[in-house]
């Protein structure tokens, strides 16, 4: 009796799960995009590419007018010096994707999403 009940749960459960078309994947481009891919691990570079994409769209020469924020991940230049040296870049070079891309990564490992407002 136990096996007939489960297999008609099973049966209408089946049926009223509508069928999920699964969406492609999104394919990323240029500068910014590609250094993510190089030097950010695969699990994080989903999120570091949304970042990229909201933060700059992916622009690495995108500056803010109304701050210091600069580059691929806009990185406030006044905090992100040490990031910059940390992977053998000055903070000048932040129309670099792939300084701003490592120092943002570097950034990242001490502080997590937090910079970026990421939840």
């Amino acid at each position: 009796m136990r096996s007939v009940a489960a297999a008609a749960v099973l049966a209408l459960s089946v049926l009223a799960v509508p069928n999920v078309v699964q969406a492609a994947p999104v394919r990323w481009s240029g500068p910014c995009h590609a250094a993510v891919d190089r030097y950010w691990p695969a699990p994080l570079r989903a999120r570091a590419h949304y970042i990229v994409n909201r933060e700059s769209r992916g622009i690495p020469t995108a500056a803010n007018p109304r701050s210091s924020a600069r580059g691929c991940f806009q990185m406030l230049l006044r905090f992100s010096a040490p990031f910059y040296r940390r992977v053998g870049c000055s903070n000048a070079l932040w129309r670099s994707a792939t300084c701003n891309v490592r120092a943002a990564y570097q950034l990242y490992r001490v502080a997590g999403w937090s910079p970026w407002r990421v939840r």
